[in-house]
């Protein structure tokens, strides 16, 4: 039997962290990885952009790629294009979207962060979240594109200094420590890439979380339903570890025993590839340019 092919897509190299985990729980997956690196940053770009550009390229990836499954591993791009391709390509489409849900239940405070980019800060989405499981805690938003340039920065090799981090974060860290938030939802994939640095800005006392292990779970329970059945099925907690010793000795073997990733952008650059493998554990063969893709057309921003 085939293995099973998923497309990743965000606009920049963020994504890798929603398929480094995906392919940790799932480590038969063939992954194909697509990154926009010709429009990007997407958190600064219309809505009617987003919807226009994400839905011509993931078209023409279909056509070339030929995925079981599509992750949308950018909120931007999630919080407002999401049903408009869902629509369009008939494959099953995850997307990512702020975990608000588990941050405010983790909230001993009553106040959680969201740091995402200016576009998911402020999308209906977004209040539909937080108005759904945060309504009764006080929700920071703080929306930046300069985290995002950064952590592309650490993708590309240079020098990532920690103060240039926390000038990002001073809307938050200039606050005093009673009114900081205990929780910070990482509302943009690329977040977790600079996790550490983060984790530094706003000290110990803060829990960062993401969305990419319940993506990967997600991805599970639509392309292998029996494996998440049988996690769902309640083993005994001596058959859990049995479970995870044979799961880790899996997991270590997998870039040997099934295809190793391959990534697709819109504006032909290697840099990031050469450094995909050591930044987000993914065994990466190469990166070229998604067929076709020099001749779709590029709406206005």
């Amino acid at each position: 039997m085939a293995n099973k092919r998923v497309l990743f897509f965000d606009s920049g190299m963020g994504g890798l962290s929603v398929m480094a985990e995906t392919k940790k729980l799932n480590p038969s997956l063939e992954c194909c990885y697509l990154f926009d690196n010709a429009c990007f940053p997407y958190g600064n770009k219309s809505e009617s952009f987003l919807i226009s550009r994400v839905s011509v390229l993931l078209a023409a990836a279909c056509t070339s790629l030929q995925p079981d499954l599509i992750v949308i591993a950018c909120n931007t791009v999630s919080t407002v294009a999401l049903p408009t391709v869902r629509h369009q390509i008939p494959l099953p489409v995850v997307g990512v979207v702020p975990a608000i849900k588990p941050a405010a239940a983790l909230s001993k405070r009553r106040i959680i962060g969201l740091l995402a980019t200016p576009g998911t800060v402020r999308r209906a989405y977004t209040d539909d979240l937080i108005a759904a499981y945060a309504s009764d805690l006080k929700v920071l938003r703080l929306g930046t594109v300069g985290l995002v340039e950064l952590a592309e920065k650490k993708l590309q090799g240079l020098e990532l200094r920690q103060q240039e981090v926390e000038a990002e974060l001073q809307p938050w860290l200039s606050l005093p420590a009673a009114e900081r938030p205990d929780v910070v939802v990482l509302g943009c994939t690329h977040f977790p890439l600079i996790k550490a640095q983060l984790a530094k800005a706003f000290g110990s006392g803060v829990r960062l979380i993401d969305s990419g292990a319940a993506v990967a779970r997600r991805v599970q329970s639509l392309l292998f339903p029996e494996a998440e059945n049988g996690r769902s099925a309640g083993l005994s907690v001596h058959s859990e570890h049995k479970v995870q010793a044979v799961q880790n000795a899996f997991i270590a073997e997998a870039e040997v025993l099934f295809p190793a990733c391959w990534l697709y952008c819109t504006r032909l650059d290697d840099s990031i590839a050469r450094r995909a493998h050591e930044l987000a554990g993914l065994n990466i063969s190469g990166i070229g340019l998604l067929p076709g893709v020099e001749d779709l057309p590029v709406p206005s921003p």
